[in-house]
């Protein structure tokens, strides 16, 4: 997420894990989530509160309320 590239020797170690399909579904995912959030940014769409007993965390800085 740093950079639009990642390192051969981190790439090889999730080929360890993951097949090249589920890489590949993971980048789609992953990006699917970071457009749409940038999106979200850019259009200052407010969170939707979420009415459970668990704890909802937002940018780090406490509840979501």
């Amino acid at each position: 997420m740093r950079s639009p590239r990642i390192s051969d020797e981190l790439f090889d170690q999730v080929r360890h894990v993951l097949s090249e399909r589920e890489i590949v579904e993971v980048l789609q995912v992953v990006g699917y989530y970071w457009s749409f959030s940038r999106v979200c940014t850019v259009l200052d769409v407010e969170l939707t509160k979420v009415y459970s007993d668990e704890r909802v965390v937002s940018g780090g800085a406490g509840r979501a309320d």
